[in-house]
């Protein structure tokens, strides 16, 4: 048997502004257009081009970037038993009422 909480407030929170997505795209934007230039044209991308495999990884970590803004989550929750904050992938954290939060120095 389980014991059911009333929850007294809930947020989710992502990065849905679409400014900050200009700058989080821009760079894959031009990074797939460098591999689209210099792997499939063969034309080098600048006047020092990247290697091949330098742009591929370049390309790739600018999708594992691109996934992790895109997965981020603040959620927060407030019940009878205190606060809840999860920073989806990151943080997980619980502070029961009269707990307090601890003193960052």
């Amino acid at each position: 048997m389980s014991i059911k909480i009333e929850i007294s407030f809930e947020e989710k929170q992502r990065f849905t502004q679409w400014w900050i997505w200009i700058f989080i795209l821009l760079p894959l934007g031009i990074a797939l257009y460098g591999c689209y230039q210099q792997l499939w044209l063969g034309t080098p991308m600048g006047n020092k081009p990247l290697s091949n495999n330098g742009l591929i990884i370049f390309t790739l970590f600018g999708i594992g970037f691109v996934f992790f803004f895109w997965i981020n989550q603040l959620i927060t929750r407030i019940d009878a038993t205190g606060i809840h904050v999860h920073f989806y992938p990151y943080a997980k954290r619980s502070v029961a009422w009269g707990g307090g939060w601890p003193i960052v120095k």
